[in-house]
Formats: C-alpha cells, structure tokens, sequence
C-alpha cells in the first residue's frame, strides 16, 4: 500500500485520538507521582533509620517520627492510584461524568470545612 493512498481522517477522529492520548498521558502523570511517594516514604524511613543507628542523630520521637512519615507517604502514594484510575476509566468513556481529581478534593474539602 502507498502511503499517498491513505485516507486522512476527519478533525472529528483526531480529536478524538488527541483526547484519548491526553488521558493516558495523565494517568501516566499520576503514576509516576504516586510511585515518587512511595519511594520517598520508603527512602525517609530508611535513611533516618540509618542515621539513629550509627549515633550521628539521637532521635527526639523514640524513632517513631520517620516511620511514621514514610508510613503516610507510602499509604498516600498508594491511595493515589485509585482516583487517578477512576478518572482515566471516566475520561475514556467508560463511566457518565467525566471530573477531574482536583475539582472533585475541593468539593470534598469545601464540604468538611463546612461542617
């Protein structure tokens, strides 16, 4: 087949394919943000792990604080993923009402500022 024979697509598909690509190009984001989460939780832990048990830092919170920090980071990263997924799915139109993930914290944010 020459490519001088193919059919071009009409604006109404590439925009389709634009927005299709712009969707996993967003998931991809949230992926690479959740996952940065979870490696820095694990790093924090790790690193003042070390730190307290060569005695270069005595630690102030029992050695909880660290832990605890990783631990939120971790818990969060991996939380992450389940909003970013449901806006993919909506995006891709797999569900009714396309929101964004931020648009959606606000209104719950604003709802619990409000109680």
């Amino acid at each position: 087949m020459n490519p001088n024979d193919a059919v071009p697509l009409n604006t109404t598909e590439l925009a389709v394919e634009r927005s299709r690509l712009a969707a996993d190009r967003t998931l991809m984001a949230w992926i690479r943000t959740s996952l940065s989460m979870i490696s820095f939780g694990f790093t924090i832990f790790k690193f003042f792990q070390y730190i307290v048990e060569s005695g270069t830092m005595q630690s102030r919170w029992g050695g909880n604080g660290p832990r605890h920090m990783g631990s939120v980071l971790v818990i969060l990263g991996t939380l992450l993923l389940v909003p970013a997924t449901l806006q993919y799915r909506r995006g891709r139109g797999w569900g009714r009402n396309p929101t964004s993930i931020s648009s959606s914290a606000c209104t719950w944010h604003n709802y619990h500022l409000s109680q």
